[in-house]
């Protein structure tokens, strides 16, 4: 069959059947993916250890990931999320699974929330549908949904501030923004999403008289009242010195490129994200070279407002593009429908992730997590002995004491462990610049003895030792450490 007879055919398939192909295409990516998207990422047993301290403890400190000295080990935002999340666990159970239905929920949320966003800017229901539908899994906000992040509920709530300022509910929607950003300060990107509204429709916002100074009036109040609940939630610990340190921190990531836009498409997982990058330069080309926003400015105007909007940050972290990506599929979904190539649009995007997700899935299909986390909790028995392991190790020591092998934590060899347990992951060690070394110093300064070996699956062994201190060993432990 020739390449123009296949096109033939699949433009033969009407845009509602690819519209029902997709949404089975996206129910079996969601099944299927959930649990091997991400065959591991640190952030998962980051953000919920500090849930379960903050849930079970009432300690609103990043325990583990950061030393008792460590200006940001103190969390100033995250709070609601923290609260949400860990309520939602309680329910249903601390698993690493439960925590990425809770992001992937919030996604749904938001896509919903969108359309209603799209509608209410006038934009045909074709277009809020064909966004609506390519949020659940165009990458950057698939990655989203499939990590126990904060993204997908700021994500949420901003968006909905967004939707409250678009029905003139201004003092609601400043405060919803706030509430976004004391779930994660890239929560804020709901302010961005108001401005760019505001740009947009200036004649209206500046051509009445006192308008443009009421708005800003119920807009200051709804930040005032954002900032009041901000206040309250964190009064325990709050200073503005600390704040003002953490968010200094926060942009100084080791990365030069200082942008989550380009840090996105060049790290190592780029094969997953790089049609976004084509159809995103092939959109805003005809968008561009067609004049299109001649026909509609918000498109344009939505679009420059967050890519400035990503300097102000200046963080490069990756994730963050989840934030700005309602931009470029915004330009991306308007551009083909202007063009009456919405189903190509569809049906490209379709091929394409299911064809990435299949060849991850392929790769990871016989990972197991659910029984690597049980059989960590069944081989080791003795509840007082320290657990030493992989962040997603966490999972499987729940309620134990439980100290990362990762590269931020380094303060490991300053303890003084009398036994312990050392998990070795060797299939994860790259994700931790300290793993070789660290496991190495158990192995060699400790009386290791090997008590079982998991496998996770394709070859992936996880081996479990019980370690006790030779004290022979003392001096040349101290020698190492200085």
């Amino acid at each position: 069959m020739s390449l123009s007879t296949l096109y033939t055919n699949l433009n033969r398939i009407s845009y509602r059947m690819w519209c029902f192909l997709g949404l089975a295409v996206c129910g079996l990516c969601y099944f299927f993916m959930h649990d091997t998207f991400y065959l591991y990422h640190v952030d998962n047993a980051w953000e919920v250890a500090k849930t379960y301290y903050y849930i079970k403890l009432g300690i609103t400190e990043d325990v583990l990931f950061r030393s008792i000295d460590a200006p940001d080990r103190i969390q100033l935002f995250c709070k609601g999320f923290y609260f949400l999340l860990g309520n939602t666990l309680e329910l249903f159970g601390w698993t690493k699974s439960n925590a990425l239905w809770f992001s992937s929920f919030f996604l749904w949320l938001t896509s919903l929330v969108w359309f209603f966003i799209l509608r209410s800017l006038h934009f045909s229901k074709k277009v809020a549908g064909t966004f609506s539908f390519l949020m659940l899994l165009y990458p950057a906000f698939f990655s989203a949904a499939h990590l126990a992040r904060a993204d997908t509920l700021a994500l949420c709530a901003a968006s909905f501030g967004f939707l409250l300022f678009i029905h003139r509910r201004y003092i609601l929607a400043c405060f919803v923004v706030m509430v976004a950003f004391e779930f994660h300060v890239m929560g804020s990107i709901g302010a961005f999403y108001i401005l760019a509204f505001v740009l947009d429709q200036r004649k209206y916002f500046f051509s009445k008289k006192n308008l443009a100074l009421k708005v800003l009036t119920q807009c200051l109040i709804g930040v005032l009242l954002g900032s009041i609940y901000y206040y309250i939630m964190h009064m325990d610990v709050l200073s503005f010195e600390l704040l003002h340190t953490i968010l200094s921190i926060k942009k100084q990531m080791p990365n030069p490129l200082k942008n989550y836009l380009i840090s996105y498409f060049i790290h190592d997982r780029w094969f997953v994200h790089i049609f976004e990058f084509f159809v995103i330069v092939v959109s805003i080309r005809f968008f561009i070279f067609r004049k299109l926003y001649q026909n509609n400015s918000f498109v344009g105007t939505f679009m420059l407002v967050l890519i400035v909007s990503s300097f102000i940050t200046q963080r490069p972290n990756k994730h963050y593009m989840v934030f700005a990506f309602p931009a470029f599929l915004l330009a991306i979904v308007y551009t083909f429908e202007s063009m009456k190539r919405t189903k190509e649009l569809v049906a490209t995007s379709l091929v394409l992730i299911f064809s990435v997700n299949a060849y991850l899935y392929i790769q990871n299909r016989n990972y197991d997590f659910e029984k690597l986390t049980k059989e960590i909790q069944l081989h080791t028995p003795k509840k007082n002995q320290v657990i030493v392991g992989m962040p997603d190790n966490w999972f499987g020591a729940v309620g134990r004491e439980f100290y990362p092998i990762y590269h931020s934590v380094t303060y490991l060899y300053d303890l003084d462990f009398p036994e312990i347990y050392l998990i070795k992951n060797d299939y994860i060690s790259r994700h931790s610049k300290n793993y070789k070394p660290l496991v190495s110093y158990y192995l060699t300064h400790y009386n290791c003895r090997p008590t079982h070996q998991i496998d996770a699956g394709e070859n992936r062994n996880v081996e479990i030792f019980d370690c006790s201190r030779n004290p022979k060993l003392d001096l040349s432990r101290k020698a190492t450490l200085q």
